[in-house]
């Protein structure tokens, strides 16, 4: 770089020169610092690239170096995964097949079924967890019909106060209670969708005088 720039500042004299008619630049001398310049971009050019290559290689030979280590850790993790598959199988197998005859009980009713399994790993707490949830779908299966007997109860009294609302709805101007208003036309007809709606309206005739009002719950 030292040299590069040494010669680079040479050729820059020459050139300042040339911008000023009264100086003297001798030819060859011009040539020379040029070729110079070149040479030394070219040394410069070779020489950065060798330093860029030995940069860019080191970091390639350590992942090269941590990829075995990579290797070596996955097969020795492969290997125990291995180990503990084979170790645990038949427990594994042995719990399923227990959990998978419950759960059939349960389907069909019997939510008094309990599992009893000498297990001393993670799989005996399953176990328990599954006879802790079936303990708690008896619970909630009589809380559940006991709730049942008492919606079914509210229904029957919700129907009954609706029958009546609805009745109540319906006693809405007759057509003869419209005719008897002297000097209007009035006609009116309302069908709820459900059992009662949220429209109203009605006519009044009091004292020679008419009052209409229409409503809507909204």
């Amino acid at each position: 770089m030292t040299n590069f720039n040494s010669v680079v500042e040479q050729l820059t004299g020459y050139i300042d020169k040339l911008i000023n008619p009264t100086a003297v630049v001798e030819y060859y001398a011009y040539l020379d610092g040029s070729d110079r310049v070149l040479t030394s971009s070219f040394e410069l050019w070779d020489e950065t690239v060798n330093q860029l290559d030995f940069l860019l290689q080191k970091p390639s030979d350590i992942f090269v170096a941590r990829k075995r280590i990579i290797w070596i850790c996955m097969l020795a993790t492969l290997e125990i995964v291995i180990y503990l598959f084979v170790s645990f199988y038949r427990a594994v197998m042995q719990t399923v097949f227990v959990l998978d005859e419950a759960s059939k009980k349960m389907a069909n009713g019997n939510l008094d079924h309990k599992i009893i399994l000498d297990n001393r790993y993670e799989l005996g707490q399953v176990v328990g967890a599954f006879n802790r949830i079936t303990d708690a779908l008896v619970g909630a299966n009589q809380e559940i019909t006991v709730l049942n007997e008492r919606l079914k109860a509210e229904n029957m009294r919700m129907i009954a106060e609706l029958d009546v609302t609805r009745k109540i709805q319906q006693m809405l101007p007759k057509d003869r209670e419209l005719k008897e208003v002297i000097d209007l036309d009035i006609a009116g007809f309302m069908e709820v969708a459900e059992e009662v709606g949220g429209d109203y309206y009605d006519v009044l005739q009091h004292k020679g005088r008419v009052k209409i009002g229409i409503g809507d719950v909204t």
